[in-house]
């Protein structure tokens, strides 16, 4: 099991797939490359709340830091917007309060 770790303000996109359980959350300049990283397969829980502390920095809601648990390391990606890393959700994502 690998593991990353960023930023509730580096969230670029959440995706909520045609599965209601499992989602696409993507985090830019990922790893200060300027790349985005997409990991797959989020629970659509996990995601949303993603989605909504990434919306928020007034008091108590400050920058959040993630330790996300990923099933392999990223891999590069392209498609017609360029490229990208992928992974997939490895089981466990703490957002920690420090």
């Amino acid at each position: 099991m690998q593991s990353i770790i960023t930023k509730t303000s580096q969230v670029a996109k959440v995706e909520f797939k045609t599965d209601p359980n499992s989602s696409n959350v993507a985090f830019k300049n990922w790893n200060n490359t300027g790349k985005v990283l997409l990991i797959a397969n989020v629970p659509s829980g996990i995601a949303s709340t993603l989605a909504l502390l990434a919306q928020y920095t007034p008091f108590p809601f400050f920058d959040k830091e993630l330790y996300i648990e990923i099933e392999q390391n990223p891999v590069e990606a392209k498609d017609t917007s360029g490229s990208y890393y992928v992974t997939k959700y490895g089981g466990r994502i703490e957002i920690r309060n420090y």
